[in-house]
């Protein structure tokens, strides 16, 4: 009798790019990819042309909060959405999970 943990242990990298077998998740691998490699180029950009353009530190930051502030209004009500939960009337809630997930990165 083989022991299968020891079988992946010994290919960690052939166990993680397993998936990379099936057409569809490569697709959906490089779409994401080259989707978050122009999300990051897009925010270096904004941000070096409004520091650039301004010289202004606080404007800086005002531009790099902006740009996460639909996530941090959104998530929590979403996350709530989806998990079919009262955003109102969660049993035991404090607001330490509200708190925990906005402050969440």
């Amino acid at each position: 009798m083989t022991d299968q943990g020891s079988h992946h242990a010994s290919r960690p990298l052939a166990t993680l790019l397993r998936s990379l077998r099936h057409r569809n998740f490569r697709l959906f691998f490089t779409g994401q990819l080259v989707s978050l490699i122009g999300t990051w180029m897009q925010s270096v950009a904004q941000s070096w042309l409004v520091y650039r353009m301004t010289g202004s530190a606080l404007l800086l930051g005002t531009i790099a909060f902006l740009g996460q502030f639909p996530v941090l209004v959104l998530a929590p009500v979403m996350a709530c959405t989806c998990d079919g939960t009262s955003w109102t009337n969660t049993p035991g809630d404090d607001g330490e999970r509200r708190v925990a997930m906005i402050a969440a990165p």
